[in-house]
């Protein structure tokens, strides 16, 4: 979806936004590694890279198991086997309980919907369907990093104001404060025909 020019940062305050950024990121970084480092090592387990055995001179018997992947396959597979669904409890009793009940059964409904018009996106996209996009970075990263925005531009070529995308953990840095979440710096990989792309009047 192309941004508009004057939803842009104006080009006076470039360099403080970059500073600003930059200083959370390295801030960021240095406070998540300890966590990042052990990402990266489950992800060298599950793509069965033994850092160990690797290590091992020329010679020396290498053993390299097939147990972490196979683990968390099963675990995804169990997550994922079945269609999720929500259900919102009431603790009310009475008359008023099957009032509740229709209340909630439309909250309930509409969730779901929003579930089936992020799969379409994803899917569109060439990627997993939303539960088993977040079931997988729950099991390989320890976090599940998403967002859902709403806007009427994307009825330009959906039915839904709906526009998600859940993102690698890996690559998501959060710092939060007294107050609750303070900010969120997310590291993405793209290509300059990409940004062309969302930024049409700039190129």
């Amino acid at each position: 979806m192309a941004v508009p020019v004057e939803a842009l940062v104006p080009e006076s305050e470039h360099p403080r936004i970059h500073t600003l950024i930059g200083n959370r990121l390295q801030f960021a970084k240095t406070f998540w590694r300890p966590l990042n480092v052990r990402q990266d090592y489950w992800s060298l387990m599950y793509f069965l890279q033994d850092i160990m055995q690797q290590a091992k001179p020329l010679g020396y018997r290498r053993f390299v198991s097939n147990q972490p992947r196979t683990a968390v396959d099963l675990a995804h597979s169990i997550l994922t086997r079945n269609d999720a669904f929500w259900r919102i409890p009431l603790f009310e009793t009475g008359a008023e309980n099957m009032d509740m009940r229709r209340i909630i059964g439309k909250v309930e409904r509409s969730l779901q919907g929003m579930i089936y018009t992020l799969d379409e996106q994803f899917l569109s996209r060439g990627q997993n369907r939303f539960w088993k996009q977040a079931a997988w970075q729950g099991l390989m990263r320890g976090m599940i990093a998403a967002k859902v925005h709403i806007t009427s531009d994307a009825l330009e070529y959906q039915d839904s104001p709906l526009i998600g995308e859940i993102y690698d953990s890996r690559l998501v840095f959060p710092h939060f404060d007294a107050f609750g979440l303070d900010f969120v710096i997310i590291e993405r990989v793209t290509t300059a025909g990409a940004i062309a792309v969302q930024y049409p009047d700039l190129y």
